[in-house]
C-alpha cells in the first residue's frame, strides 16, 4: 500500500511547494500601505498564513509569521504606538529566547481596531440598537442601555483621553408634563 502512495506523494508534493512558495511571497510582499485598510490587510494576511499552513506547515513558523505582520503592518501615526509596543515586546521575548506568537500580535492588532474605532465594537452596536429601540411609556422617553452619545455615558473613548471620566452633564431639557 505504501509503495502505490509514494508515486502520489512525489507527483503532488511539488505543486504543493510551489504553492507554499508563492503564498509565502504573498505574505512577505503584503505590507499594509499608508492610509490603507488595516482590518483589510489583517484578514487578508491571516487568510495567507492560513493557506500556507495547508499547502506547507513548516515553510513559515508562527513566530516568523508574527514578525512580518509587525514589520508589515500600517506606518500610519495612529498605529505608532500599537507598532512600537509590539516591536518592544519582540525584542524582550527575543532577548529571552522565547517566541513572540502570532495569536498575540493578532489579538493586539484586533484591539487597536476596537480602540481607532475602525472595527465596530459591542458598545457601539449596542448604543446603535437601543437608541432605535427607545420607547414611550407613560409620556416619558425610556432609552436603552447605552445612550446615543458618548458625553451621556460618563466615559471617553477617544485615543486621548482613554480610561478618563468625564463630569456628569446636566440634562437641559424640561420634563414631559
Amino acid at each position: 500500500m505504501a509503495h502505490d502512495t509514494y508515486p502520489l506523494k512525489r507527483e503532488y508534493e511539488p505543486a504543493n511547494t510551489l504553492t507554499a512558495i508563492n503564498i509565502n511571497q504573498q505574505i512577505i510582499g503584503n505590507a499594509c500601505p499608508a492610509g490603507g485598510d488595516p482590518v483589510s490587510w489583517l484578514q487578508s494576511m491571516v487568510q495567507f498564513y492560513n493557506q500556507l499552513r495547508d499547502a506547507d506547515p513548516n515553510m513559515m513558523p508562527n513566530d516568523q509569521f508574527a514578525k512580518h505582520l509587525i514589520t508589515l503592518m500600517s506606518p500610519d501615526i495612529d498605529w505608532r504606538y500599537c507598532r512600537d509596543n509590539l516591536c518592544n515586546r519582540l525584542k524582550i521575548l527575543e532577548a529571552t529566547g522565547k517566541p513572540l506568537l502570532s495569536n498575540f500580535v493578532i489579538q493586539t492588532l484586533k484591539n487597536e481596531e476596537v480602540q481607532l474605532q475602525l472595527h465596530p465594537s459591542f458598545a457601539a452596536i449596542n448604543t446603535i440598537v437601543a437608541t432605535g429601540k427607545s420607547r414611550r411609556m407613560d409620556g416619558r422617553t425610556v432609552t436603552g442601555v447605552y445612550a446615543a452619545n458618548q458625553e451621556s455615558v460618563g466615559m471617553s473613548t477617544s485615543p486621548a483621553n482613554r480610561g478618563q471620566s468625564k463630569q456628569p452633564q446636566q440634562n437641559d431639557r424640561k420634563a414631559n408634563p
